[in-house]
């Protein structure tokens, strides 16, 4: 009975292509022989599955970050930094179109970066829902809180931009002091700021 592992390597090697999440990319490999060589034969298989995870809309974005994190250091001359910034406004598929030229270390640090935004994102938007309907318990009692439901689409993608954004400010403008670590920052960011609250200033 035929199986996958008979197909030619450019087939196998294309379907290790439409993977999710990087992170599945090495249980794949483990699984015969016949993959692993299917990877080492295909090009871009791992730079194709981190295109995988970041939705086209937010691509642009991605890349102005990982761009930003790469300009020359601190103090920063400001035409670069409003060229990319003109770029990402005026121009984003062109500058989304970049990511093919960029190199496998910087597409995995912006695969990792996309990560903590989502975790992120994610838990910001359970907090901020039971901060609400906790308010409401408080003013209506009878009325029953709401199950948390994961966010819309387009919910899901104005959040991410927006910690995105934050992420390219800080990438742009870096600020003396300030964690390196994309993971650190939001940590960080995340302890300070608080659905219903207003306390932002205290990063800076």
């Amino acid at each position: 009975m035929p199986c996958i592992s008979d197909l030619p390597c450019e087939i196998i090697g294309n379907i290790l292509k439409t993977l999710g999440h990087p992170r599945s990319l090495l249980p794949a490999l483990l699984t015969c022989r016949r993959f692993y060589t299917s990877f080492k034969e295909s090009h871009g298989v791992e730079a194709a599955i981190c295109r995988n995870q970041i939705p086209p809309a937010l691509l642009p974005y991605a890349v102005a970050v990982a761009e930003a994190s790469h300009l020359p250091p601190h103090p920063r001359p400001a035409e670069p930094v409003r060229t990319l910034l003109e770029e990402l406004y005026d121009h984003p598929a062109r500058l989304a179109a970049r990511y093919r030229t960029l190199p496998l270390s910087l597409i995995r640090t912006m695969n990792q970066t996309h990560d903590v935004i989502g975790d992120f994102t994610t838990g910001f938007a359970r907090r901020a829902l039971a901060s609400i309907a906790s308010a409401r318990s408080d003013t209506e009692p009878s009325v029953e809180r709401p199950v948390p439901a994961p966010l819309l689409p387009s919910e899901r993608f104005r959040f991410c931009r927006a910690f995105y954004l934050v992420e390219l400010f800080y990438a742009a403008l870096p600020v003396p002091g300030w964690w390196t670590s994309p993971k650190r920052r939001w940590i960080g960011f995340g302890s300070a700021l608080r659905p219903g609250s207003m306390t932002c200033h205290k990063l800076t």
